[in-house]
């Protein structure tokens, strides 16, 4: 059986790419970002703050990063605290299901009220 993983990945390559091209190589909020408006659907990316476990879902037009925490609830924290924080990828062989989640009409991703996020 032949194991897919990250290495293999070619949306996975092609947003660590793009965003490292622009200086953020090391930004995974930004790589994980780009890599689902892309289309991609086998990474997830998860953070811990404070002892608290988090998957991260996407960055908002409103410069904050936008969190799921094990509840499924939607949670915003602050760039710079997911940027310094610890984190955890998972891939995943078999593609994730999109799922489109509404937001609150004070948060928007790429101007919408609405943010496609993956589901196991």
């Amino acid at each position: 059986m032949n194991k897919i993983g990250f290495i293999q990945d070619k949306t996975w390559n092609k947003a660590k790419k793009a965003v490292g091209s622009a200086g953020l190589a090391d930004n995974w909020a930004e790589v994980i970002s780009y890599y689902y408006y892309l289309g991609g659907n086998h990474v997830l990316l998860y953070t811990a703050i404070e002892g608290v476990r988090y998957r991260v879902l996407q960055i908002t037009d409103q410069e904050e990063i936008l969190l799921e925490d094990m509840n499924k609830n939607l949670v915003l924290e602050d760039y710079e605290a997911i940027y310094e924080s610890r984190k955890q990828f998972y891939y995943n062989e078999e593609p994730l299901n999109k799922k489109v989640i509404e937001l609150p009409e004070d948060i928007t991703v790429n101007n919408k009220n609405s943010v496609t996020i993956l589901e196991k």
